[in-house]
């Protein structure tokens, strides 16, 4: 059975140049589902038109551009965009970008090129639907996997506490024990899998520096907040944390930004050495529009060839009779750092020499704020 040929909508308000692009098309095993001359009558037709892809000059006839009808165009449907322009200046070709342009030609193009950048463009896009898809498709599993095994977990945890309670009036120490350790064994289990959900829900990293639009955050009220989760934590361990650098407006996910902040914090505070409160220091950084953030602590360290093992799922330097936890809070924080094109690292001397964890995250800065002395919070 023949592969059916892809359809392209051609927005061209030149006649003679949009008919010699229908013949090119057409001779390269392209369908013509539609043309239009302005950017208005062309948001009416392409969402209803079948298009695979469109090909649209930059500058129209009429009141929109080819820009601003690419960036409406990206609200109403999922079709990939291909510009024409006249023009290849660097101001040109990132206005492009900006909108999420899968390629452009610079006139005068030749037939070949025309065919390549359609058809490189038609490929990219359907990977990017299957990586979508197969994302939505893990998010469920994920998500039925923890109903599906929590369900039995609470039925062994329900029926555990029965039986703790009948021994409670007949006292078999040693059966007591046997049923205390099954129920510690079944919770451990249930925060598990309530973890991989957590990281399996995180966003997913941006794919070519695109991610869904995020409302404009303080910076310094996420940090505020998550300090603030954190109270019980820190009045119980005497820890003191120290804010100074430069705090900006982001386009960052507010909760997203609250859980970075409040898993890094939060292990400063339980990888502390013996009968030393944490003394902690967050500084950040701001360069144009790209923000850093260094969380330095007085703890027990990290080797300096284990630094990387820190970032995997249920990585544990450490046994479970030392610190509790599965290792999957700096795995959750690399998937947020990473959701926004960014980084993160740890830093380490050695063995009870602290440890600095440093997230960098480029192109978020929205506004800057004013630099902030270091400020003792707690």
């Amino acid at each position: 059975m023949a592969a059916l040929k892809p359809t392209v909508f051609v927005v061209e308000d030149e006649a003679l140049i949009a008919l010699e692009l229908v013949d090119r098309l057409q001779a390269r095993g392209f369908r013509i589902c539609g043309q239009a001359a302005h950017g208005e009558h062309a948001l009416q037709q392409i969402p209803t038109s079948g298009a695979d892809i469109v090909l649209m000059d930059i500058r129209l006839a009429g009141r929109m551009t080819g820009l601003e009808t690419a960036r409406r165009l990206r609200e109403r449907c999922d079709v990939p965009v291909v510009f024409l322009t006249a023009f290849s200046d660097g101001r040109c070709l990132k206005d492009a970008d900006e909108v999420g342009a899968y390629g452009y030609l610079v006139k005068p193009f030749q037939v070949d090129e025309l065919n390549a950048t359609l058809r490189t463009a038609l490929n990219r896009h359907a990977l990017e639907r299957r990586l979508k898809q197969s994302n939505a498709d893990l998010h469920r599993f994920a998500a039925a996997i923890s109903h599906d095994l929590r369900q039995p977990l609470r039925a062994v945890a329900g029926h555990l506490e029965l039986l703790d309670r009948q021994l409670h009036q007949n006292p078999d120490h040693g059966v007591r024990e046997r049923v205390q350790m099954a129920r510690n064994a079944a919770a451990r289990m249930d925060a598990m899998i309530v973890g991989l959900l957590e990281y399996s829900s995180i966003g997913e990293p941006a794919i070519d520096g695109q991610i869904e639009a995020v409302p404009v955050q303080s910076s310094r009220a996420a940090l505020n907040q998550a300090i603030e989760f954190l109270e019980p934590v820190t009045t119980a361990c005497g820890a003191s944390i120290v804010i100074d650098g430069d705090w900006p407006l982001v386009e960052v996910d507010g909760s997203d930004l609250v859980r970075l902040f409040q898993n890094l914090i939060g292990n400063a505070c339980k990888f502390r050495q013996v009968e030393t409160a944490p003394h902690i220091r967050v500084h950040a950084t701001v360069e144009g529009r790209d923000w850093s953030v260094a969380i330095s602590d007085n703890g027990i360290g990290i080797e300096p060839r284990r630094l990387d093992d820190v970032f995997g799922v249920f990585s544990r330097l450490h046994g479970r009779d030392r610190y509790e936890g599965f290792g999957l809070g700096l795995a959750i924080c690399r998937r947020i750092v990473e959701r926004y094109d960014g980084r993160i690292r740890a830093e380490s001397k050695g063995e009870n020499l602290g440890t600095t964890m440093v997230f960098e995250l480029p192109d978020v800065v929205v506004q800057p704020s004013e630099h902030v002395q270091p400020e003792p919070e707690r």
